[in-house]
């Protein structure tokens, strides 16, 4: 059994994003250079390779986090939204994209991240934000350059589930879920990706 989990089963909203997906690719690219990146490709393989999982990024460990320097490759993050709270720095240059972010509903935690050609993340898992409460993590193919970047899953018996990023693709998974990711291409791979908290009783309100 899979996995990755559909669409449709989390929200019937999460299709806007495809439905806006030229637009929202345009605004991104015309952007770029104004959108304020954190690079933690050193935290993440350090941590991973010390603990095994995903090095957790807060408030604190974002606002001491080193810049995206252009040129140099690697696995950065530009949030825009955080505990249901706007982050003005990046959302006012990409107002299509949170405008429909919005829509759908899930702004708990989002941010745009980006992995350069060349790179990966080994094998980790990510906790959950709530010990004991489910979180989903929501990938959305937004600009996946040559389609030559790659997402694994281990499953229970060990075997190993690998999907290709494209654009206006989902890739949803339980993030306490082993998983890796690699860019064999020639391009940046950029997604949105969205935490989500499943359960209704922890969010605002159901959207499904």
């Amino acid at each position: 059994m899979s996995k990755f989990i559909p669409s449709q089963k989390i929200s019937t909203k999460l299709s806007l994003l495809n439905t806006y997906h030229n637009s929202i690719l345009n605004e991104y690219r015309e952007n770029f250079e104004r959108l304020e990146f954190k690079d933690f490709t050193e935290e993440q393989n350090n941590f991973i390779h010390r603990e095994g999982r995903g090095y957790p990024i807060g408030y604190d460990s974002y606002a001491v986090a080193n810049p995206r320097v252009e040129g140099v490759s690697g696995w950065h993050i530009a949030p825009l939204f955080a505990e249901d709270n706007i982050y003005y720095s990046n959302a006012a240059h990409l107002p299509k994209l949170c405008t429909v972010l919005q829509q759908i509903g899930m702004t708990t935690v989002c941010a745009i991240n980006v992995l350069d050609p060349g790179q990966s993340l080994d094998w980790h898992i990510d906790k959950d934000y709530i010990p004991g409460v489910p979180l989903l993590r929501i990938m959305w193919g937004m600009d996946c350059g040559d389609q030559k970047s790659l997402i694994q899953l281990q499953n229970d018996d060990g075997s190993i589930e690998e999907r290709r990023f494209h654009n206006g693709k989902f890739y949803i998974f339980r993030p306490e879920t082993k998983h890796r990711v690699e860019n064999l291409g020639n391009k940046s791979r950029s997604v949105v990706c969205i935490d989500y908290i499943a359960d209704t009783k922890y969010r605002r309100e159901s959207i499904l």
